[in-house]
């Protein structure tokens, strides 16, 4: 008993700091995960409580007919994100490898690209993959003490509210990694000078042979170019995310 109390303070504990964290870089990661988690719980409760009302499961919570069967299905759908992994998986080989490719086939000849968009792909898969995550614990939270109440499992309170705490464990751990995602221009940055100087001078040679034939770019400019496209696919995934506001690209000033 004493273990679960401790694990609770904690799970608390970690909810308040990495939200605190998350709300001073980007106040937008943690409203989004926070509506997705209600989201989920809300549509359970209803979708729970509208079919005991119509009687679509028994006594023990088994379905007793095609509504309580498609709401089972649809439980065990929802909860498991492997087949969402593999598509996301999917989706990130296909925005990198080609990429990968193209620039090491194109720098024989010392036209290769000279950036590969990466960052992009790996943001908006991360995102859709951790709100898929957060869905799940708004659903747990909701459906176990639901079943507890209503008889359909049989467990002491203590256990229901210790898997309560479980789900907001998640959630707490997923706010760690949006934080991590906020942070990740300084994270990147410190990543980078750890990388010995020596592999970065022969990974700057490698690159210069690659693009020898490139004429070189202004970096101001592609430096806005990258920030422009990233705040496109980033006011993307907020209009799919429900968000009312638009994120306006950035663009040269006196335009």
């Amino acid at each position: 008993m004493l273990y679960k109390s401790l694990f609770s303070l904690q799970v608390v504990f970690m909810l308040g700091i990495f939200g605190w964290g998350l709300g001073r870089k980007n106040p937008d990661y943690l409203r989004m995960c926070w509506y997705a988690f209600y989201l989920a719980a809300c549509a359970t409760a209803i979708v729970l409580f509208l079919a005991r009302q119509e009687g679509a499961f028994n006594s023990k919570g088994e379905p007793v007919d095609g509504l309580g069967n498609a709401i089972a299905r649809a439980i065990v759908v929802f909860g498991d994100l492997s087949d969402e992994g593999w598509l996301l998986g999917g989706f990130l080989a296909l925005s990198i490898l080609p990429q990968v490719l193209t620039y090491v086939t194109c720098g024989g000849y010392g036209h290769a690209p000279r950036t590969i968009m990466f960052r992009e792909p790996l943001y908006v898969a991360t995102i859709f993959y951790l709100k898929s995550i957060v869905g799940i614990c708004g659903m747990v939270f909701v459906l176990f003490p639901f079943a507890s109440n209503v008889g359909w499992i049989s467990q002491p309170a203590s256990e229901t509210v210790f898997l309560m705490m479980t789900a907001l464990g998640l959630v707490a751990c997923i706010l760690a990694i949006l934080v991590v995602i906020a942070y990740r221009a300084e994270i990147l940055c410190w990543l980078f000078n750890l990388i010995p100087r020596r592999l970065r001078r022969i990974l700057k040679v490698v690159h210069n042979f690659f693009v020898r034939h490139e004429t070189p770019s202004d970096p101001k400019t592609e430096s806005d170019e990258n920030v422009t496209r990233l705040r496109q696919i980033e006011g993307a995934v907020a209009q799919i995310m429900g968000r009312e506001e638009t994120l306006v690209p950035a663009g040269p000033e006196g335009h």
